[in-house]
């Protein structure tokens, strides 16, 4: 597993919130989208990892585009923002690039639905973040990029893409339920698997899904396959990986190249 942050010995408590930053000199911190490690008890939402001698506890950090402070019930952490480049694409579609209302509020249901899902908490199936990649490839587009679509600024690329011809198959990276599998007029056919303890991860565009919601599902089980359903301009699969909430940077948790 390639973790790309520092581990950040600190004491949480729950109630998270913004505040505007000011001085954050000697402030513990974390990277945008990244995940915050402490070797004491975090707030009720830490995912728990197991280890000989101590535990570490997580939390996923939010996206953000400047420097803010997370205060956690008064202790202050600096997110630091950081610079993930930008992706321009162009949709040939329009009805993907000015959708209709009926279309927008499909789409904005579709996203209080995923919301909603990734808002829950289940027990833990395991206690690691160890996660096989769910394609054998290359990244294509990766994690935090500033969107373009058609020349305009869209909302960032809070994923990342994996090359894919139509019909490779999909494999869970990590042991799950399945609590989505539907198409969705962005994502296409979607598949969500929840992990539990906060940590979810998605999968979007696909061909077809090869299970069904209330399955349990084992790391390396074919969930689905690549496919160029919704808002795309080609096969690939668009993975997500959600933890307390937030859609944090899958590449932390795999080593694979990426497409110049």
């Amino acid at each position: 597993m390639k973790i790309l942050l520092r581990v950040t010995l600190l004491f949480f408590l729950s109630s998270c919130s913004f505040n505007t930053l000011n001085n954050k000199s000697s402030l513990p911190e974390g990277v945008s989208g990244g995940i915050l490690y402490s070797s004491v008890i975090l707030s009720s939402e830490a995912y728990v990892i197991k280890r000989p001698g101590n535990n570490l506890y997580a939390i996923g950090l939010p996206y953000v585009t400047e420097d803010k402070i997370l205060n956690i019930n008064g202790r202050d952490i600096l997110v630091k923002a950081k610079d993930y480049g930008e992706s321009r694409i162009v949709i040939s579609n329009q009805s993907y690039v000015m959708p209709s209302q009926q279309d927008l509020s499909r789409a904005y249901d579709e996203s209080r639905l995923v919301q909603n899902i990734i808002s829950q908490r289940s027990k833990q199936l395991n206690f690691d973040l160890n996660f096989i990649s769910p394609i054998d490839s290359l990244i294509t587009s990766a994690y935090g990029k500033k969107r373009f679509i058609n020349g305009e600024l869209r909302s960032p690329h809070l994923a990342i893409d994996l090359r894919g011809k139509e019909g490779t198959p999909i494999y869970a990276p990590k042991n799950g339920k399945v609590v989505l599998a539907a198409n969705h007029f962005y994502s296409g056919n979607i598949l969500i698997l929840d992990h539990g303890g906060g940590l979810f991860s998605s999968y979007s565009h696909m061909q077809k899904h090869n299970v069904i919601e209330g399955d349990d599902i084992a790391k390396g089980e074919v969930i689905g396959f690549v496919g160029s359903t919704g808002r795309v301009t080609g096969p690939h699969l668009h993975w997500t990986i959600y933890l307390n909430k937030n859609r944090i940077n899958p590449e932390q948790f795999i080593d694979l190249p990426l497409l110049n």
